[in-house]
């Protein structure tokens, strides 16, 4: 080890020259870019990469979701409120595990991407394709076992359950998630070069032996990387119980569809820990909380839970007091009306928005009131579209 710190002599010398510093910190700002253009690498110029990475295939082809989830996310959209232009802006895949995913963010160029899983597009127990599940490593999950059984309840969700996870997901692409955290991550590295060139030039540590600059550089550097973390965990979290009360706070049904969501989402932790035995123990907790032991970058699932008990119970209590105001739909133009997912492709320019559309002929309606579907207005929609570039 002496012979090391003898071999980078020169080097910590050339260093503590006034040239030496500044290009230092310019190496460290390159650094602190590098990771921020790592991070933002899969959520914007190689996002249709990330999906096809991120999605399940059947015959070599991406698995298409039947006809009522694509009718409950066009549905679950028009609750949002989400505009024309941010909707055309939003594409669907179906996505590996249990749980949706998302890329991107809306104000991107190439838009975002939100992965829902295969789970979601089963009615009952016995729509649940048993061969799919593996545990510890490719082996058959045994059905017939109280966890067996257990797992397969969660799997199921009913309608009120999913759209409330796909409204908690177009709600995160809709916010400047990824521009955020991409100052997170790449200010950490300049910002700790630059307190520990100031500490030692404060201090007059340039000519002091090479163990102070050392230690003062890995205080720094230690520093700066704790609290990146911590801002890290605390804007998700803060992000998750944002989206959680707001979907929440859109009605009775999505509140509720919250409490059973995360309530599954436990009782599926709680069997997979019995299932995968002790891997299932270090991963999980009793509880079917997430293990974690130097950072929580999430809200735990029980957490999760209650805060939409407590948004259900504030939901109740501001309904009956609001009043109903009456209603009248357009008659429907002349014409047929369907709808589909596209899955294997981006949006076509003539599309309202990518993964659930609905063609009609006729004039766009504005917004639809809750629980109505996303208008679109287009007269073909087009097979074939080239990936966009």
């Amino acid at each position: 080890m002496s012979r090391f710190f003898e071999s980078t002599r020169p080097l910590f010398e050339w260093m503590n020259t006034s040239s030496g510093r500044q290009t230092v910190l310019t190496a460290t700002g390159g650094v602190g870019a590098v990771a921020s253009l790592l991070y933002w690498i899969p959520h914007a110029p190689a996002i249709n990469s990330t999906k096809n990475i991120s999605q399940m295939y059947l015959g070599g082809l991406p698995l298409q979701p039947p006809r009522h989830m694509t009718d409950l996310i066009a549905e679950t959209l028009g609750d949002c409120g989400i505009t024309e232009i941010d909707s055309r802006r939003i594409r669907w895949f179906t996505a590996f595990g249990f749980d949706p995913i998302h890329f991107g963010q809306v104000s991107f160029k190439k838009g975002s991407i939100v992965g829902v899983p295969k789970t979601f597009y089963y009615k009952d127990i016995d729509e649940i394709d048993k061969t799919d599940i593996k545990i510890n490593r490719n082996k058959s999950v045994p059905w017939r076992t109280e966890a067996g059984t257990a797992l397969m309840e969660a799997l199921v969700l009913s309608d009120e359950a999913k759209k409330f996870a796909v409204a908690v997901q177009v709600h995160h692409v809709c916010w400047n998630e990824v521009l955020t955290k991409l100052l997170i991550v790449g200010i950490p590295i300049p910002a700790a070069a630059t307190l520990a060139a100031f500490i030692m030039e404060r201090f007059n540590l340039l000519n002091a032996p090479p163990i102070y600059r050392r230690s003062v550089v890995a205080v720094a550097g230690f520093l700066f990387f704790g609290i990146a973390m911590a801002v890290w965990d605390a804007y998700t979290r803060y992000l998750e119980s944002s989206a959680d009360r707001e979907v929440c706070l859109m009605g009775e049904d999505y509140a509720r569809g919250g409490v059973e969501y995360y309530g599954k989402c436990l009782l599926r932790n709680r069997a997979l820990r019995e299932l995968l035995q002790k891997s299932g123990e270090r991963t999980y907790t009793v509880e079917g909380n997430i293990k974690r032991w130097f950072h929580r970058p999430e809200v735990p699932l029980t957490k999760r839970k209650a805060n939409c008990e407590e948004s259900l119970k504030e939901v109740k209590l501001k309904e009956p007091a609001a009043a109903v105001p009456e209603t009248t739909e357009e008659p429907t133009p002349a014409g047929s009306v369907r709808q589909s997912f596209l899955f294997s492709r981006p949006a076509a320019p003539n599309e309202v928005f990518s993964g659930v559309h609905a063609t009609q002929t006729g004039r766009i309606k504005p917004p639809p009131p809750q629980g109505g579907k996303v208008p679109v207005s287009s007269d073909a929609v087009p097979s074939v579209s080239e990936p966009a570039k």
